[in-house]
């Protein structure tokens, strides 16, 4: 039986998406000389299963929210390195460790929050997620939880918020 330990991407020419619904290995994916989109973790308006031509046998887990089905994101840790101009990174959900570098152009780092609602008893549960570290530039940014630096080039985060208010 086959098995894969780690992979790496590698985008060039032309402007790149990639979608991360999980992972099965440590993942290093390195952006090219355009624009590219990463998005991790997607929202879906229902369970994923046969009736929306999803075999059973796909590994991808979801999670019911307030807001639809979200899948994990990432399960291994993933290395994302946008390259040479203007990144967008989209992160919906990270069980992984999750290290987001914009490098050279101007970076989006959008960084959403959800709440499970997953309890037999109604009790709403909310989501475990793993570190993620951000960079948007050669400048160094170390932390324990979310790190965020813009470096050399513009450098944006966005955190939308969830759906309750913060007490």
């Amino acid at each position: 039986k086959a098995s894969i330990s780690s992979l790496r991407v590698y985008l060039h020419e032309g402007n790149n998406t990639m979608h991360f619904d999980d992972t099965m290995a440590t993942m290093d994916v390195f952006g090219g000389d355009s624009a590219e989109s990463f998005f991790v973790g997607q929202m879906f308006n229902d369970q994923r299963n046969e009736t929306y031509c999803v075999s059973t046998e796909d590994p991808i887990e979801t999670t019911l929210t307030t807001k639809g089905y979200l899948s994990d994101g990432c399960s291994h840790p993933v290395t994302i390195n946008g390259g040479y101009g203007d990144d967008f990174f989209d992160i919906l959900r990270n069980k992984c460790i999750l290290d987001l570098n914009g490098e050279s152009g101007d970076d989006e780092f959008t960084v959403r929050s959800f709440i499970a609602v997953i309890d037999s008893s109604g009790q709403l549960v909310y989501n475990d997620t793993g570190n993620m570290m951000l960079k948007g530039g050669s400048t160094e940014c170390e932390g324990q939880n979310d790190c965020a630096d813009g470096g050399d080039d513009q450098f944006n985060l966005v955190n939308p918020g969830e759906d309750f208010p913060d007490y």
